[in-house]
């Protein structure tokens, strides 16, 4: 296990002075991003039926999502909540109601403030949840009520450094490139033009330029990106209409046809505790746990990006389940509100329509989180690297390998190793292979 630990660190070391040469990546910032959702819906609403004089029924059932955040440089605030309710209530033909209530509530948020910024940072959040349940059968001696609350967590982080996504600056390039080549424009974007550029195709992704209404997404990003090409010299003047359906459909078959990876780029150390304030059984709680955490991102090239991570995990309870908090709509566990990646993953966290690898679905980050735990009387200690490669346009491979080593404090030492490849092929824009 020491020599593959060692081999890691030789190819990191590597790999860290060959990323010199990635100036663009290393510049590369997320634009700061603020907004606020609600969503409601329900699978049936509101229904009743009526099938003669003794048998009815009504149904309702609702899920209602309120998400509201802001990042920028300094403070990294937000949070959500989550309401679903479903009611029925049903009379046969004795004329005996029969009538279900199901209410479940979860509440997530906090905020993170660098001290210094990209260098110091702390860390404060909260998991809140709750849950009740309760059945009437119509006969008061045999009618029941039951109900059951929880969990509910609170966390603590102190931490080092920042990593960005700087994915989406292929994007911008290829965007530019492709504009040149069908003589749109002349010459090259510049450097500042092209951040600019990924700023913009950035808030496309975090839903700011449709905050409030969808219709105007699109004529306001436009409008930008045409403003930005004129003061950079690379179109002459205001864009007619045939031209602006260029722009149009330039950008959007980019967004379509690329299998878009992240390009994560700078570093970041974590420690954090966890203490469960309370759990679903009501019981004395002990989920409580410590972990030390780094991740290091590195864009190789325009094609290639790594990721390397490691952590270390403890307990603070001989009790602790190992199993942590789980949310149904939580970014993999729900752990601290800063995580790895902050701003990737706090932007998934609350806004559903960014996705990690552009058109595919689901987000659940790369390497290891916080989110991992350590049952009672257990350490462990974990590595792992991730791979990022895009073969061309509409083909890319993903991979990872990792190791865990568990150490209990009676009995035998074991160690995990995972491997894992992937090959995606874009085959019609967003039907994924």
């Amino acid at each position: 296990m020491k020599k593959i630990y060692s081999i890691l660190i030789i190819f990191f070391v590597f790999i860290s002075i060959n990323a010199n040469a990635q100036d663009m990546y290393k510049k590369y910032k997320n634009p700061d991003s603020e907004g606020k959702s609600l969503f409601v819906e329900g699978t049936d609403l509101l229904s009743y039926y009526k099938n003669d004089s003794t048998h009815s029924g009504f149904n309702a059932n609702v899920y209602v999502n309120y998400r509201q955040w802001k990042f920028n440089r300094t403070w990294l605030t937000g949070g959500r909540v989550n309401i679903i309710e479903n009611f029925s209530s049903t009379k046969n033909g004795s004329n005996t109601t029969f009538s279900r209530n199901e209410l479940s509530t979860e509440v997530y948020g906090g905020a993170s403030y660098y001290f210094t910024p990209d260098r110091f940072y702390g860390t404060v959040a909260t998991f809140l949840s709750y849950a009740t349940e309760s059945h009437d059968t119509g006969a008061t001696a045999s009618s029941s009520i039951s109900s059951n609350s929880g969990p509910g967590y609170l966390y603590g982080a102190l931490g080092y450094g920042r990593v960005y996504n700087a994915g989406r600056l292929t994007i911008a390039m290829d965007f530019a490139e492709r504009l040149r080549a069908s003589g749109f424009m002349k010459g090259t974007l510049s450097q500042k033009t092209t951040m600019a550029l990924t700023n913009l195709i950035d808030n496309v992704f975090y839903g700011q330029f449709s905050s409030k209404y969808w219709d105007d997404a699109n004529p306001l990003f436009f409008k930008q990106v045409e403003t930005l090409l004129i003061n950079d010299g690379a179109i002459s003047g205001p864009l007619d209409a045939a031209n602006a359906v260029r722009l149009y459909e330039t950008i959007y078959n980019t967004f379509g046809r690329y299998v878009n990876y992240p390009r994560y780029t700078g570093y970041q150390l974590q420690a954090q505790v966890q203490y469960q304030i309370f759990n679903a059984t009501k019981d004395k709680p002990h989920d409580h746990y410590a972990s030390i955490n780094g991740v290091y991102g590195v864009p190789v090239s325009n094609n290639t990006g790594l990721v390397f991570s490691s952590y270390f995990a403890l307990p603070l309870d001989t009790l602790a389940s190992g199993f942590g908090p789980s949310s149904g709509f939580a970014t993999g566990n729900a752990s601290t509100f800063l995580t790895f990646l902050p701003d990737q993953n706090n932007l998934a966290f609350f806004n559903g329509n960014y996705s990690t690898y552009g058109s595919q679905s689901g987000n659940n980050g790369v390497g290891f989180f916080p989110g991992t735990f350590a049952a009672g009387r257990t350490t462990q200690l974990g590595v792992r690297a991730d791979l990022f490669h895009s073969i061309s346009s509409k083909a890319g491979i993903q991979a990872f390998v990792q190791f865990q080593d568990f150490m209990p404090k009676t009995g035998s030492a074991s160690t995990a190793y995972e491997f894992f490849g992937r090959f995606d092929y874009n085959m019609t824009n967003y039907l994924l292979s």
